[in-house]
This record gives C-alpha cells, structure tokens and sequence, in this order.
C-alpha cells in the first residue's frame, strides 16, 4: 500500500468516527447515501530538503464536504455546512494524537510530523441542490532517505 493510501485510509477512519458525518468517499463522487458527506482525494504536496539523510514531505489532501439543501434550504444548510467544518477542524485540531508518530502507521523509513487542517472556504454547485465546503489537510512526513 502507498504512503497516499495510507493515509487517506486512516483520515477517512478519523472522518468517519465523528458525529454527523454519514459517508467519507475516496474518489469524486456527487450522489451519497445521507448528507453531510465528504469525498477525500489527494492534493499537491511538496518536499523540502532537511538534511543529507532526510526530507521532509507533504502529502495534501482535498476534503470537499457536502451539504444537501433541498430538504433544509440553502440558509439552514449553509449553517449545518459551517458546523461540520468547524467539528472537522477542531477535531482534527485538537486532537493530540495526530501528531503521535503512532498514530498512522506509514511505511517504513517514513515518520509522521503533524497533521495540519487549513479551511478554503465554500462554493454552490450549479444546478446542483448541494453546497460544498473544501479543507485542505496538509499531512507532514519526515522521510529518511538512507
């Protein structure tokens, strides 16, 4: 298994066990069972070179959550959308053991240095009864290269 999947499987496990959250999809997808849901794809990362025996590495993921407002409306819905990203990003905050080396488990050679959540913002999907939230979860790995 890749380092990617590695870690979009246990962020999606992190996703998956807070409340509300009905779906977590690993591919694009805009039809899900129960609402609100999110589709977790990887992003651009980067590296950066620390030393001749490590690099340090990025892998970025994109967190689109949706929101139905057929049923709610778009007010209401708008306000349940901020919840669940305000729940995500605090979650994923606060929680201390996301910068535990332990936490994922990664290939070897490959630590883990901190899980780090940026919010970007919200969008309408045309003609579409979905409004959408995007979080870009910045995963920092130190890799050795020895």
């Amino acid at each position: 298994m890749t380092t990617y999947q590695t870690i979009r499987d246990q962020l999606r496990d992190k996703l998956l066990s807070l409340s509300g959250i009905q779906e977590v999809a690993r591919y694009p997808k805009r039809k899900f069972d129960g609402y609100p849901a999110c589709v977790l794809v990887p992003a651009e990362g980067d590296s950066d070179w620390e030393t001749n025996n490590e690099h340090e590495r990025v892998y970025a993921f994109d967190l689109q959550i949706f929101y139905e407002t057929k049923q709610v409306g778009n007010d209401e819905a708008l306000d349940r959308l901020y919840n669940i990203v305000d729940l995500i990003l605090d979650e994923f905050s606060e929680d201390p053991n996301l910068e535990s080396p332990s936490v994922i488990s990664l290939p070897s050679k490959k630590t883990l240095i901190t899980v780090q959540p940026v919010s970007a913002g919200w969008e309408a999907l045309d003609e579409s009864d979905l409004i959408y939230a995007k979080i870009t979860i910045k995963v920092v790995i130190s890799v050795d290269i020895q």
